[in-house]
Formats: structure tokens, sequence, C-alpha cells
């Protein structure tokens, strides 16, 4: 029993790096939470420009007007120019978007953020915990979240995640921020690996089950 979701974050690196099935009665697992993939999404941009799937994932995070229509249409831009969605946004060819001046001076200040938050994170990889934890305050993901009827339980979550990354560093104190998500994706890649293979076993004990139903 546990009284808020974000301290099942240690229990469940263990239970994977050991191999230990484990299930979640009334709560999903911790990378699954959506403000943590918000956070990782933005953790991600920081060292992956090409990354569209991130970049869909918070162009409106928090809300900043960007509708589906728009989205579609910077996707559709994106590909004619070749580029992903996050470098067309940054280039010049952008200006001239269909969608709106007011929604292309919106995107460009967000990857202008970003980039300036990557130079501070590269500059400063001493502190890059702290700069990454101002970097959601200034965005007003924070405050976007206490708007929610769950929302402080949803910080509770994002700064699980910070203290997460304090951790590392702690006992890592050379390690690069690159290095953090290295081994990051590692984990979640472990726990959705580890799942996959729990689910075919108890297919295939089903499957023999039903061959052989009186053994």
């Amino acid at each position: 029993l546990y009284r808020a979701n974000y301290v099942t974050l240690d229990f469940e690196r263990a239970f994977n790096h050991h191999h230990i099935p484990y299930r979640i009665y009334g709560g999903m697992k911790f990378y699954a939470r959506r403000e943590v993939k918000d956070v990782l999404a933005y953790f991600h941009l920081i060292v992956n420009t090409k990354d569209d799937i991130s970049l869909e994932r918070i162009i409106n995070v928090p809300k900043r007007g960007i509708g589906e229509t728009t989205i579609k249409k910077i996707k559709f831009e994106a590909r004619e120019a070749n580029l992903s969605v996050y470098d067309y946004i940054n280039s010049y060819e952008f200006n001239n978007s269909e969608i709106s001046k007011k929604n292309i001076g919106i995107l460009k200040a967000l990857v202008k953020r970003i980039d300036m938050l990557r130079d501070d994170v590269n500059n400063d990889e001493e502190m890059f915990s702290k700069t990454l934890e101002d970097f959601i305050s200034e965005i007003g993901y924070y405050e976007a979240l206490t708007k929610e009827e769950d929302g402080l339980e949803r910080i509770e979550n994002v700064k699980a995640l910070f203290q997460d990354l304090r951790g590392f560093l702690k006992e890592f104190p050379t390690a690069t921020f690159d290095e953090y998500l290295l081994i990051l994706q590692k984990d979640i890649v472990l726990l959705v690996e580890f799942h996959l293979s729990f689910l075919h076993i108890f297919q295939f004990q089903f499957f023999l089950l039903l061959l052989y139903p009186n053994n």
C-alpha cells in the first residue's frame, strides 16, 4: 500500500532490473503517467530535434492555443520541406507557413526557448537538473497542473522525476544529461520488453492449457 503514486518509482526500477513481475492496483506505472511523459518529451527534444513524436506531445502542453488542424498543417509542411517538425519551425520557410502569424510566433518562441535550454544544459552540466526544473516551472507547466483535480499528485510525480535525476547525479557526479537520458531510456525499454515477454509466456501457457486441458 502507498499513499502517493510517485513512491513507486524506486520499486518499479528494482523489480524490472531483477526481472520480478509486478502489478500496480488502482494506479499506473510511473513512466506511463501523462505528466512524466510530458516532461520526458521536453527532455528528448533537448538532445534530439528530429523527435517529432515528442514535439507533437508538448507542442500544446501547457496550452498555447495550438489546435489539431494547425498541427496537421505544420506536419504536412515539414514533410514537404523534408525536415523534422522542430527543425521546420526553426527554419526560415516556417515564416511563410499557412498557419496564423500568431501561432508562427508562439511556436518560434517555443523552439527558441528549447534551444536556449539546450545551451544552458550543455554549458553548465553540473547544474542541469536545476536548469531543467526551472524551465518546467517557467513555461507554466506546474501552474497548468494545479488547475486539474489531481494536479497536486501529478506535480509530486514530476518532482519525483527530478529527484531521480538528482539522485543519478549524486551517484554519478561526472555524468552528462545525455547519459542520464540513455540510462532512463534503457530502463523504459527494459520495462516494456520484460512485460511483453511476461505476456508472451502467459499466452503460451494459456495455449498449452487449451491443447492439454487435463494435464
